[in-house]
């Protein structure tokens, strides 16, 4: 029954589950706008709240598709190849250094809970990476110029999450694969885990927890919080104040799932409830930079490009 329920959940697409989201919101908020006396009930008054034109019409949302799209033919090459192989080619590496005289007995069997261990640190690491590689973009010069296009939509729409530069898709994409492939490589050459099936559950572990904690919502117009829980995971309103281009909500709330790494580092920032957020950039020869295809597919690599040429020219490649 476990398995199936799993083998579901796995199968169903996530943008799916984004905008399935967003419907039972949309219907929650409307329905409670009709019970307290605020408004009457109607399809299309429930299709504006799901679905504002405003947001949705918008150039800033074209652009999202188009990168979306991108991203989807780059993802599976770039994310899940690159992890497995590595994972493979570092597990065999172990083992040659090992030995011939290192037997099967020698590993650790894994049972259900020392999977369960191995889920859940690996579910931490990919975390903690995540958070640095992310800081790391906002932080170093030419990296940022590529996570701009990111920053850059002017409205926040489930596809937003895939908004970004196909160069820095394929950066750090594999960046993320090989430092999350070292310690699964190692797991798995002390205990008898295999390295696909491993990946393939901590894949669905974390498309779990990611559903669970409302990450379809994060680039979203409704202003979600999650409570107290707000101390441990990132809540859909704290990941848009990251989205915002007003000053004091700069290089906040880096992480993607575990809000605790934001509060171990300082870079947490919980919003008040109807606190504005403006999304963009911040400076207007940014914002304006972003409007065509060109500007968020050509002048990124360029720009980052003469960044590097001009750092190591200068020998401040990472200077902020």
């Amino acid at each position: 029954m476990i398995d199936q329920a799993l083998h579901v959940i796995d199968k169903v697409p996530f943008l799916l589950i984004s905008y399935v989201t967003v419907l039972v919101f949309g219907t929650a908020i409307c329905a409670s706008a009709v019970l307290h006396g605020q408004d009457r009930f109607s399809l299309r008054g429930l299709l504006r709240t799901c679905f504002p034109p405003e947001f949705y019409l918008s150039r800033s949302t074209a652009h999202d598709c188009v990168l979306w799209t991108i991203s989807k033919l780059l993802t599976v090459s770039q994310r899940y190849v690159p992890l497995v192989v590595s994972a493979i080619i570092i597990t065999q590496f172990l083992d040659y250094m090992a030995g011939p005289e290192r037997g099967v007995d020698a590993r650790i069997h894994a049972g259900v809970a020392t999977t369960a261990l191995v889920l859940i640190f690996l579910f931490v690491w990919k975390e903690l990476v995540d958070y640095v590689l992310h800081y790391l973009h906002h932080k170093v010069p030419f990296l940022w110029e590529l996570h701009k296009v990111h920053h850059s939509a002017s409205s926040l729409i489930p596809i937003t999450s895939q908004r970004g530069s196909p160069v820095e898709v394929l950066f750090t994409e594999n960046m993320r694969a090989i430092l999350i492939a070292i310690p699964l490589a190692v797991i798995c050459f002390l205990t008898d885990e295999d390295v696909v099936l491993i990946f393939a559950y901590s894949g669905l572990f974390n498309k779990v927890i990611t559903t669970v904690t409302l990450d379809p919502l994060r680039h979203s117009h409704f202003p979600i919080g999650l409570g107290p829980f707000d101390r441990i995971f990132i809540s859909p309103h704290m990941h848009q104040v990251h989205h915002s281009k007003l000053v004091h909500h700069w290089d906040r709330n880096f992480a993607t799932n575990l809000a605790l790494l934001d509060w171990i580092f300082g870079t947490a920032y919980r919003p008040g409830k109807g606190e504005m957020l403006v999304y963009g950039i911040g400076a207007e020869a940014d914002d304006r930079q972003f409007t065509s295809l060109k500007g968020i597919l050509v002048d990124p690599v360029v720009n980052m490009g003469r960044l590097i040429f001009a750092g190591l020219r200068t020998g401040r490649l990472a200077a902020h």
